[in-house]
C-alpha cells in the first residue's frame, strides 16, 4: 500500500518510466517467450524445478488457495513488463515467493507419498549443485579478468539489456566499477576551486548512480549532496544551489555548453571495467542560463 500511494501521490513514475524507455527503444525488446526464457535463465534453469512448482502450488492446489492471490500477482506483473517490454529482471524481487510455494508443493507431495521422499532429496540437490555452479554469474567471486572466460564455458552467451550497453563485463557486475574513482575525481575538481565558489557549488549528475555514489562516499572527501534531474533524484531538487557554479558529472560538452554561460573541461573519468556511458570528462559550468529550480522541469530526465 505505501508503494501504491507514492505512485499515486507522484502520477506513477514507474509506468512514465516503462513508457518513455518503451518510446526510445532504450532496452533490448524481448518477445513473450524470449522474455520468458530469461526468466529461466536468469533464476537457472534447474531452480524452475521450484519455482514453476510453487506458481503451480499457488494458482491450482487446494493446499495453496489462501495464497492464491499471490499466484495472481505474479502472473499479472509478468504480463506487463512483457507488454511494456521492461528488462528481464524487474521482476527478480518477486520469485522469493515461489521459491517458498515450490518447498510447500515440494513437501505436500512427499507427505502424500512417502516413497517419493528421493524426489525431495533429488530435487535439494540439484538446486543446489546449479546454485554452485551459477554463483560466480550473480556474485563477485571470481576475479573481473576470468568472468567472460567463465560464462564462455559454460556455453552461455553474454547478454544486453540496453541498446547502448558496451561493457568488458555483464551490466550487473560492470555496474559495480570505478564509482570511488569518480567520486574522488570530482573531489579533486571540488578543492581546487576557492573556498567562497566552493560554498555555492552543486554537483549535478547525469544518472542516479552517479548521483549515489557521490553520496554515498561523498562524505569521505567532504563533499556536499549530489543532485540529479534522473529518476527520484529529481524530486529531490536542485535543493538550494542557484546554478552559479555546477561540476557537471556524466554530461556532454555539447548539452553543458547549451546551458551554460561558460564551460571549463576537467578530468576525464574512464574506468577500464565500468561501463560504457561511465567514461567521460568532468566538466566545470559557470552561469547557467536559467535558475536551477525554473530549469528542473526541463532537465527532468525519466527513463
Amino acid at each position: 500500500m505505501p508503494n501504491v500511494l507514492w505512485q499515486i501521490q507522484h502520477h506513477f513514475p514507474t509506468l512514465e518510466d516503462l513508457r518513455n524507455v518503451k518510446a526510445t527503444h532504450k532496452n533490448i525488446e524481448l518477445s513473450p517467450p524470449q522474455f520468458i526464457v530469461q526468466q529461466l535463465l536468469m533464476l537457472s534453469p534447474i531452480s524452475a524445478l521450484v519455482w514453476i512448482h510453487g506458481l503451480y502450488f499457488l494458482l491450482f492446489y487446494r493446499d495453496g488457495k489462501l495464497f492464491r492471490f499471490l499466484g495472481f500477482t505474479y502472473v499479472v506483473f509478468l504480463a506487463v513488463m512483457m507488454a511494456l517490454h521492461g528488462k528481464d529482471y524487474y521482476l527478480a524481487p518477486i520469485y522469493p515467493m515461489l521459491f517458498a510455494a515450490g518447498g510447500a508443493y515440494w513437501d505436500k507431495r512427499v507427505e502424500a507419498r512417502p516413497a517419493r521422499r528421493w524426489q525431495r532429496l533429488t530435487v535439494t540437490g540439484l538446486v543446489i549443485a546449479g546454485g554452485v555452479i551459477a554463483a560466480p554469474l550473480a556474485l563477485p567471486i571470481l576475479p573481473p579478468d576470468k568472468i567472460v572466460p567463465y560464462i564462455s564455458a559454460l556455453g552461455i552467451k553474454m547478454t544486453r539489456t540496453e541498446t547502448t550497453m558496451t561493457s568488458l563485463l555483464p551490466q550487473h557486475f560492470a555496474d559495480e566499477f570505478g564509482w570511488q574513482e569518480m567520486v574522488a575525481i570530482v573531489a579533486g575538481v571540488y578543492k581546487s576551486m576557492p573556498p567562497e565558489q566552493r560554498e555555492k557549488t552543486a554537483i549535478l549528475t547525469g544518472n542516479y548512480g552517479e548521483a549515489g555514489a557521490i553520496d554515498f562516499f561523498g562524505p569521505w572527501y567532504s563533499l556536499p549532496k549530489a543532485i540529479s534531474a534522473h529518476q527520484n533524484y529529481y524530486f529531490w531538487g536542485p535543493r538550494r544551489y542557484t546554478g552559479e557554479s555546477i561540476i557537471l558529472v556524466g554530461w556532454s560538452l555539447k548539452d553543458a555548453q547549451y546551458w551554460c554561460g561558460s564551460v571549463q573541461e576537467g578530468p576525464k573519468n574512464d574506468p577500464y571495467y565500468g561501463m560504457g556511458w561511465e567514461h567521460y570528462t568532468v566538466l566545470v559550468c559557470r552561469d547557467f542560463k536559467m535558475p536551477l529550480s525554473q530549469a528542473w522541469p526541463r532537465l527532468k530526465t525519466w527513463n
